[in-house]
């Protein structure tokens, strides 16, 4: 592991994938993360149900 995610909720991801170029978590509250693997500073919520513009 090079890096740690954090967040300030206790377990926060329902789920974890990881394919060649991108983390994608997704917390128990629907929010999709996605962390790129070379950049995980970068990292974007792709998704998230308490605001919907962000689908």
């Amino acid at each position: 592991m090079e890096w740690v995610a954090v967040s300030c909720s206790s377990n926060p991801f329902a789920e974890v994938t990881l394919d060649a170029t991108t983390v994608t978590a997704t917390s128990t509250l629907g929010r999709i993360w996605s962390f790129p693997r070379n950049a995980p500073q970068h990292v974007k919520i792709t998704e998230d149900p308490a605001y919907p513009w962000t689908s």
